[in-house]
């Protein structure tokens, strides 16, 4: 999948490929916004749930409701570097890969507007105050209760050609009326720099319909 982001998506939405195995062919793919499933997912996210939210936010009110301290995952080098079938336990994260700290923090609710749609009606997120990173959150459902639960794991990248970069270290939600939870976002076992054919992930080039196909292929 390619996603091509603009500054403000309520005017102009994001332009979006998807590569089909079957067909060979890359098409347009126009629903990866909203409350459409993630890709993948199993039906456990939305599209703008990723990476804590995503997308246009005119669907919501958004009202601040202050700085507060809040534990969340920091640091937590030992997520990013275990191997997925130890850092992913059933119900949950291993929780010996995960590492917590009490940060400043600012929340931020979104409540549905009236004349808007989303499955999610109600969405309360927390922003870490160095890093302005989104660092988790609460969805409810349209009777005001909660559904799902969203943790996003902060560390710095030191593995080899990586860029030194600022990541997150593994993102989990969890859907308490389903019993169940998706990890996205895990690095240990995906290379820190992809170089293919001496085109470099870090390249204008990398990012094109073209070539989504010969990845693809």
């Amino acid at each position: 999948m390619l996603v091509h982001e603009t500054l403000n998506m309520a005017k102009e939405g994001r332009k979006a490929w998807t590569y089909s195995p079957g067909t060979r062919r890359v098409r347009r793919a126009p629903n990866i916004a909203y409350d459409n499933p993630i890709t993948n997912g199993d039906g456990l996210a939305t599209s703008d749930q990723y990476d804590g939210y995503n997308g246009a936010p005119d669907r919501y009110h958004w009202t601040v409701r202050g700085k507060m301290e809040k534990l969340s995952q920091q640091n937590n080098f030992k997520a990013v570097l275990t191997g997925y079938s130890d850092l992913l336990k059933p119900s949950h994260a291993n929780p010996e890969a995960m590492r917590y700290e009490l940060r400043r923090q600012w929340v931020v609710e979104g409540n549905l507007r009236s004349n808007a749609r989303h499955i999610y009606s109600r969405r309360v997120l927390r922003m870490d105050e160095d890093s302005w990173q989104i660092t988790g959150g609460e969805m409810y459902d349209g009777r005001g209760e909660l559904w799902r639960v969203q943790e996003i794991g902060q560390a710095p990248d030191y593995r080899p050609h990586s860029q030194l970069c600022f990541t997150t270290g593994g993102e989990f939600i969890y859907d308490t009326l389903a019993g169940r939870y998706l990890g996205l976002a895990m690095k240990s076992e995906r290379p820190a720099n992809i170089v293919d054919e001496g085109l470099d992930y870090l390249t204008p080039e990398y990012y094109t319909p073209a070539n989504v196909r010969r990845l693809g292929r």
